[in-house]
């Protein structure tokens, strides 16, 4: 918004900048430099993104307890093998 507010000002200065470059090359530089401020010197964008997604496992209560019994089972008999 405020772009575009301020090109109308901006406009016949370009103009008086980009005319004054037929004659000097540094006003035609400056002219590129404010119409494309892109390619200014130190122009960077940068774009950071961070995204996290988790999700929980659901299990009935009655699996739940036959896996906590496979465990202890398991367990018991690595203990006894070794």
């Amino acid at each position: 918004m405020l772009y575009r507010q301020l090109m109308p000002a901006s406009t016949p200065a370009l103009e008086g900048i980009k005319a004054a470059g037929q004659k000097d090359w540094r006003a035609l530089a400056e002219w590129l430099k404010l119409t494309f401020p892109e390619r200014r010197p130190g122009h960077s964008i940068s774009i950071s993104t961070t995204a996290v997604a988790q999700q929980g496992i659901v299990i009935s209560e009655e699996k739940r307890q036959a896996l906590i019994a496979q465990r202890e089972r398991i367990l018991k008999a690595a203990a006894a093998t070794t």
